[in-house]
């Protein structure tokens, strides 16, 4: 027992030494941690980390926005120009592009931020039958979120540590590499067992516990169906990348998922509290919105996504043509009249040569933190960045799972014939844009100019927070979509028109599920880096190396692994890791 109390006190040290940086990236824990519910507040402080799958971390971000897979794949870019010309290096994806630590706090964090989980558990049988009813939710709760989360370290490198995982407190503290296939059925399997439990355990509480969740529960506030539908949502996704290479079982769970009604009919976010608000008042903080800030001059729109929904080709936005979200997605370019409402989307350009012709030339290219506080230098930029109103100057709620990605899994499901959905590819294709739409306007009305730092005129703020169209015009532009899949023949020409809009919807916001799904799909196509004539760059990789401290801390147990240890090796998903990204 002695020792155990000695280990809680060393971890109860750690959490202490975390609680500054906790306080300014997310909430004040002694608000919801007090010291007499230690079950309950380890609950809350690990979820109220930036890794445990909410809170999109900006760290990961800021690592990736300029030198790894967001530019790369076109779901971020930078002012790319010839004067870079580390650039030229990048040919072979060996040298594609500089983890600058994201491979250590993906990897590392998923271990370091659930390390209460096995105390929660060591606490919880100390205590009542009674007492142990109110606090049950909690540890299952927190088993569900691990599992949820492993398998997107496993997306990242394959091979990962995880039956003998998180197990120091047993004495286990160099653990093997697990095979990734049986990690992943696995978690399925626990996320199906933790989701089943969650509403018995609910009704055992008491009311006094049921009030408590209510506040320690910094996710749903205490509504427990929210977290069963979430549950299935995830097992949804997984189910859809584990597809190809275990039909048999995928075709199982989403037999289950789909039958079982409990999957979400209304986008499940984080609804910005109080706390939330005043600690994202400046547009820091610890989300990617600091990561945008902080890589301003990577901050630029990639010209895949204009190629998706620009439908005349022109950089002048035309209404009741183009994608009606253009307006809240992006900005606006040189040219732009934000008085006549005049929009002009002009893309990064991925061709280096183009890019440093237009800089010689003249054309603005602002990389200041002043343009956050400015709106108006936005639109002196050659070419567009992402909409300020949206993604900075906001206190829009956090986005946990959208029906808009449910209907884009569904549309897939539908067109391989995995499971019965109900309706056919293209309606649930149709579904998502509507859906999408309604989701972006929605986070770009949730902005507060004020308290922002931001002064615009009356002019800009309408420019960056226009009207929502109509459900005449989402609807006819809905149905565009829908019938450019019917007539898209095969099935990757369709798999490329639902992949273009998951790539719409869920960017920014979620970029490693659609750095996942262009591993997985090989859609939407993307355009390489042209840094000259003879120097064409296809850059984006399989999968991560691990983090050095594996080799160094880890070795007998990575060396097992070593052989995989490159950015070539596929991930186990994959059954395309051979078809090219890129459209030449």
């Amino acid at each position: 027992m002695k020792k155990i109390y000695c280990i809680l006190i060393a971890v109860a040290a750690l959490a202490t030494s975390c609680q500054s940086e906790l306080a300014e990236d997310f909430i004040d824990p002694s608000v919801y941690t007090p010291t007499s519910e230690v079950v309950s507040g380890m609950f809350t402080s690990i979820v109220s980390r930036g890794r445990t799958g909410f809170f999109n971390d900006y760290a990961d971000f800021w690592y990736q926005a300029d030198g790894g897979y967001i530019c790369y794949s076109e779901l971020y870019a930078r002012y790319y120009r010839t004067s870079y010309a580390y650039l030229a290096d990048r040919v072979e994806p060996k040298n594609s592009f500089e983890p600058n630590g994201f491979q250590t706090v993906q990897f590392n964090s998923v271990y370091n931020s659930f390390k209460e989980m096995p105390l929660m558990s060591i606490e919880l049988e100390k205590l009542s039958d009674t007492e142990q009813k109110d606090l049950k939710i909690y540890v299952a709760l927190i088993d569900m979120l691990f599992n949820m989360r492993i398998t997107a370290v496993v997306d990242i490198h394959n091979s990962i540590p995880y039956f003998n995982a998180v197990k120091g407190i047993e004495g286990v503290f160099f653990a093997e590499y697990d095979d990734p296939q049986a990690i992943y059925l696995a978690a399925l399997e626990a996320i199906k067992t933790r989701g089943n439990e969650l509403s018995g355990l609910y009704s055992a509480m008491s009311e006094e516990g049921k009030k408590k969740f209510n506040t320690q529960d910094v996710i749903f506030q205490g509504n427990v169906n929210k977290w069963i539908a979430y549950a299935e949502a995830m097992r949804l996704r997984l189910a859809v990348r584990i597809s190809a290479v275990l039909p048999a079982e995928a075709k199982a769970i989403l037999g289950e998922v789909l039958s079982g009604g409990k999957l979400p009919t209304e986008d499940l976010e984080i609804e910005p509290q109080e706390w939330f608000r005043s600690n994202r008042s400046t547009g820091d903080g610890g989300t990617y919105r600091r990561g945008m800030r902080e890589r301003d001059y990577a901050g630029f729109v990639p010209p895949l996504l204009t190629e998706i929904m620009s439908r005349d080709g022109k950089d002048e936005y035309t209404p009741g043509v183009d994608d009606p979200r253009m307006p809240v997605l992006f900005t606006g370019a040189n040219g732009s009249d934000v008085d006549a409402g005049v929009r002009i989307y002009r893309p990064a350009s991925m061709n280096c040569e183009e890019g440093q012709a237009n800089l010689d030339a003249g054309h603005t290219y602002v990389t200041s933190y002043n343009y956050y506080a400015d709106p108006s230098l936005y639109i002196n930029n050659w070419y567009m960045c992402y909409n300020i109103a949206t993604y900075i100057w906001n206190h829009e709620p956090q986005p946990v799972f959208t029906v808009g990605e449910i209907e884009l899994l569904k549309a897939e499901i539908a067109l391989k014939n995995l499971a019965s959905t109900g309706a056919p590819a293209e309606t649930h294709l149709y579904n998502a844009v509507v859906s999408s739409t309604d989701y972006w306007y929605r986070h770009n009305a949730a902005n507060l100019w004020s308290g922002t730092g931001a002064n615009p005129s009356e002019e800009m703020k309408q420019f960056l927070q226009p009207p929502k169209p109509d459900a005449a015009a989402i609807d006819a532009f809905a149905g565009v979509i829908k019938n450019d899949y019917v007539n898209a023949g095969d099935l990757e020409n369709k798999m490329e028109i639902i992949m273009q809009q998951k790539y719409v919807h869920l960017n920014v916001h979620n970029p490693q599920e659609l750095f996942t799904e262009l591993r997985r799909t090989r859609h939407p196509k993307l355009n390489p880096l042209v840094f000259n004539a003879s120097t064409i760059i296809h850059a984006v990789v399989n999968r991560i190396p691990y983090p050095s401290s594996e080799v160094a801390n880890n070795f007998d147990q990575y060396s097992k692994v070593a052989e995989e240890d490159n950015f070539v090796s596929p991930i186990f998903w994959m059954d395309k890791s051979n078809v090219s990204f890129y459209k030449y």
